[in-house]
């Protein structure tokens, strides 16, 4: 998940409380992340610091972390690896003990919460109203707080990245979370 496009990680990291963000639209240094773990570690009374980190993050000037390859999908390419190789620079850097987590492995269901239903109903509602006005090739959506449809093709129309300018990129850098680009050329 964040492929190429780190809105889970975006949002998973200021939910988290994350110290730093890797998504794959702002490439990182990684002695930069180090240097905010290190720093947040000497800083935070529970001396722990969180780095939420997008499948497709790449350091400046390297490569998305490759695992393996599928020649029998059509898009061949598997990408991982990268928490691990994260975690082993940040502890041989640091010293700081290092544990990383797979979302995959941690994702795996479990019961809606209030939001999730008050969603789903809502879009339910919106997609039944579609389908008696005879709206076909619509996909409901939420921008801007609102219940809203747009056509299909426009939502697969292509990956959507996250700006650089977007709120959330300014809000969590406002509130201290590193991007691991500190000091870029």
């Amino acid at each position: 998940m964040g492929r190429h496009a780190g809105w889970i990680a975006l949002y998973a990291g200021i939910a988290s409380g994350a110290s730093v963000i890797l998504i794959p639209e702002i490439p990182f240094d990684p002695a930069a992340v180090a240097n905010a773990v290190k720093r947040q570690c000497e800083r935070a009374p529970s001396r722990h610091a969180v780095v939420c980190i997008a499948e497709g993050a790449c350091a400046r000037g390297g490569m998305q972390s490759i695992i393996r390859l599928d020649p029998a999908s059509p898009d061949p390419i598997r990408l991982g690896g990268i928490s691990v190789a994260a975690s082993n620079h940040i502890e041989a850097t640091t010293g700081i003990d290092s544990r990383y987590v797979i979302l995959g492995h941690v994702q795996r269901g479990g019961p809606p919460v209030a939001a999730d239903r008050v969603l789903a109903t809502q879009f339910g509602q919106h997609a039944m109203r579609l389908l008696r006005e005879g709206a076909w090739h619509r996909m409901v959506a939420r921008q801007n707080s609102r219940i809203t449809d747009v056509p299909i093709a426009e939502a697969a129309a292509g990956q959507r990245v996250i700006p650089l300018d977007h709120p959330l990129i300014e809000a969590a850098r406002g509130v201290g979370v590193g991007f691991g680009d500190e000091g870029k050329a």
